[in-house]
């Protein structure tokens, strides 16, 4: 775990989100934080599709969340100690 504790990151697929981990993941995880993304099913068609995921996949060691996960299934992510919605969007 980072020193800080784990920061779950919820993006949604609006201007910005192309930036998540130069603008958010990478400078998270240089303070000390443990980085788990979770991606709007939109959000994670276009990060996969310029290659975005895989680079957050690798930077954080941990998968991109992009579709719903039923009770039973397992958890991907720690739990979070705080949640950052961003990008976000009033669409």
């Amino acid at each position: 775990m980072g020193g800080r504790g784990v920061l779950g990151v919820v993006a949604t697929a609006t201007d910005g989100v192309e930036t998540l981990r130069t603008g958010l993941v990478g400078p998270a995880l240089a303070l000390g934080w443990q980085v788990a993304v979770t991606l709007t099913p939109t959000a994670g068609r276009w990060l996969r599709a310029n290659g975005e995921l895989d680079l957050l996949e690798t930077l954080t060691g941990l998968p991109v969340r992009d579709s719903p996960r039923l009770p039973a299934e397992p958890r991907p992510h720690p739990v979070a100690d705080c949640y950052v919605v961003a990008p976000a969007s009033a669409n």
